[in-house]
């Protein structure tokens, strides 16, 4: 187990190496010349001369990698160009509520998506799975930033049970973060969870249809037992591992929820990175953003061995 862990982790660095290539190459494969562009129509020569040194784009691109990977090993992500502050300062102000966000919505994901996966599978062909199949449409056809403008048009502009906006981080007590959290999370949740609704049902289904189970049928063992200590726990390798590839809807989704709710996130500081041609801001958030589906993935790969004794590395 500890060798397959340490050869995982060493072939996570190439491909962080490939993904650190890709990011820095952002900065060249822009439209026009990102000085220019970022020192605006009406900027003087030296301007654009200035602009282009700080970014150092006057020096050779495998020298500039080659010190940018280096700043990077010593945890600089560089400076913001419209701010002026390190880019680690700036992305830690704004990770508390993004970690939040997502992590709210991948318990709202995981809690419905189950739940209605085994609801289906318990009786394959019955109301519930005829539900399961309308709440998957629907999952799957509206984009979380459609999912969000719905909610907010009935539970906050309608019913005015929840805010828009004011989001409230966690640290100012679970009341007024989940009450501002709840609707973003949401939004971002349902998508989520009806892929892993599906999923959930497909497995479980396959682990209802086993010798096993209709052994402990035959033996008159609660339909409770069967569902949740023999069909889910053979069921789970499938259900972890489409949680884990739903990272990135997560991540993505963050972009375009938190600037519907004006929650103070990684999100809203991507969006203005972008909008201002914040390239050292950008490269840092797609980096970072890259390294957490990597370990994310890597920690699902490790979670086997738990879920199913009969897998070794």
């Amino acid at each position: 187990m500890i060798g397959y862990a340490l050869r995982r982790t060493l072939l996570a660095i190439p491909v962080m190496g490939v993904v650190a290539v890709i990011v820095f190459s952002l900065l060249y494969f822009a439209p026009g010349d990102p000085a220019l562009v970022i020192a605006g129509d009406t900027a003087s020569a030296e301007d654009i001369a200035r602009i282009r040194h700080s970014l150092h784009l006057d020096q050779d691109p495998a020298v500039r990698f080659a010190s940018w990977v280096w700043q990077l090993l010593h945890g600089d992500f560089g400076t913001s160009i419209y701010s002026g502050e390190p880019v680690l300062h700036l992305i830690g102000q704004r990770a508390g509520a993004t970690v939040g966000l997502m992590l709210l919505a991948t318990l709202f994901a995981v809690t419905i998506g189950i739940t209605l996966g085994i609801l289906a599978a318990r009786r394959k062909g019955g109301a519930w799975d005829r539900l399961l199949a309308g709440y998957g449409t629907l999952g799957f056809s509206l984009p979380p930033f459609v999912m969000a403008y719905i909610l907010a048009f009935v539970f906050a502009s309608t019913l005015h049970w929840l805010p828009v906006q004011g989001f409230q981080p966690i640290s100012a007590g679970p009341g007024p973060f989940l009450r501002t959290a709840i609707l973003p999370a949401l939004s971002l949740g349902i998508v989520f969870s009806a892929l892993i609704a599906n999923v959930t049902r497909a497995a479980m289904i396959e682990a209802m249809g086993q010798d096993y189970v209709r052994t402990a049928i035959a033996k008159g063992v609660g339909e409770r037992t069967i569902l949740f200590r023999h069909a889910l726990k053979n069921a789970a390798i499938p259900i972890v591992t489409v949680i884990g590839s739903g990272v990135p809807v997560l991540i993505g989704g963050t972009v375009v929820v938190e600037g519907i709710f004006v929650v103070p996130g990684i999100g809203g500081l991507m969006v203005d990175a972008i909008l201002h041609r914040d390239y050292p801001v950008i490269q840092a958030v797609v980096l970072l953003s890259s390294l957490v589906y990597v370990l994310t993935n890597l920690i699902i790969d490790l979670s086997y061995t738990l879920l199913d004794p009969r897998i070794r590395y």
